[in-house]
């Protein structure tokens, strides 16, 4: 399991502790994707905030904000290691499921399966932009669990 949202804890520690050159090569989503780790998100709670769409959003965007010590203006770090939205959305369902030996069950909208899901305000493309989505409504087992669950609220 990765735990994006830690990147914004790390950042400064890991420069100061291992150094430029080592410090970029930590959080490397993409390149364990590229060599075929399957990734699972998780948060570690209640050290980093529990939201699964902040931890997306900091794996796509790699903004994590902080001081600067790489030199990029707008507070990313090691852009070439970001997850396009796809990827940071497969490995907070799908992903998670398969680690937890749960494919099939949990992590995906399938006859037989849980059927829980979040309805967001936007597309989860949306990630990693200046106006990530927000969770609308929760559903646990098929029925709604929070937020707004009528059509018509």
């Amino acid at each position: 399991s990765v735990q994006p949202e830690f990147m914004r804890l790390d950042r400064n520690l890991a420069v100061k502790r291992l150094g430029r050159d080592r410090a970029a090569r930590s959080y490397a989503f993409r390149s364990l994707l590229a060599s075929g780790v399957p990734l699972s998100g998780g948060s570690d709670w209640p050290i980093v905030d529990a939201d699964p769409l902040a931890a997306m959003d900091v794996a796509v965007s790699r903004n994590v904000g902080g001081d600067d010590f790489d030199n990029s203006a707008d507070g990313v770090w090691e852009a070439s290691e970001k997850l396009t939205p796809q990827q940071a959305l497969t490995m907070y369902t799908t992903g998670a499921a398969h680690v937890a030996i749960m494919s099939g069950e949990v992590g995906t909208l399938w006859r037989g399966a849980h059927a829980d899901f979040t309805v967001l305000d936007r597309s989860p493309e949306d990630l990693g932009s200046t106006k990530p989505p927000k969770v609308v409504s929760t559903f646990v087992a098929g029925k709604c669990a929070w937020g707004r669950c009528k059509r018509n609220d």
